[in-house]
């Protein structure tokens, strides 16, 4: 959503905010791939650039429909990688000067790994195909 509000003047992207926002909370996939479209024709002609973007990246957007339905707030809204990122970024902002060698920003990096705790998503049993019996014990 930011990088597609980030080419939208300032001033607009409160109004475009909860539609875009709308479009990531639908009932399943094909109802959100309509409501892309929706969107996208309304806004191609003011926000071409946005619209561009929105549909460049918009199969990792939606990848979150592809898993079971508990799932999907969680997916959609923890992005791990841009809180690792950010957290090593506020935790060194004010050490650059400590980073004498790569071993060294391997250290803060790892160090901060460990100091996050990250929820687990645990699969129902009966999602999880089992084996074939007769494939364990062929010889």
């Amino acid at each position: 959503m930011d990088n597609v509000l980030s080419y939208v003047p300032t001033k607009q992207q409160e109004q475009l905010k909860p539609e875009l926002k709308a479009l990531f909370y639908q009932k399943d996939r094909q109802a959100a791939d309509q409501a892309v479209a929706a969107f996208v024709e309304k806004y191609r002609s003011v926000y071409p650039t946005a619209m561009e973007c929105l549909q460049r990246d918009l199969e990792a957007c939606l990848t979150f429909y592809a898993y079971p339905k508990e799932h999907w707030k969680t997916i959609r809204t923890t992005n791990i990688i841009e809180r690792l990122f950010g957290e090593v970024k506020r935790r060194s902002h004010k050490m650059a000067a400590a980073f004498r060698n790569e071993g060294s920003c391997l250290l803060l990096f790892y160090a901060v790994i460990r100091s996050l705790h990250f929820n687990k998503l645990t699969m129902p049993a009966s999602s999880i195909k089992q084996p074939d019996a007769e494939i364990l014990h062929t010889s």
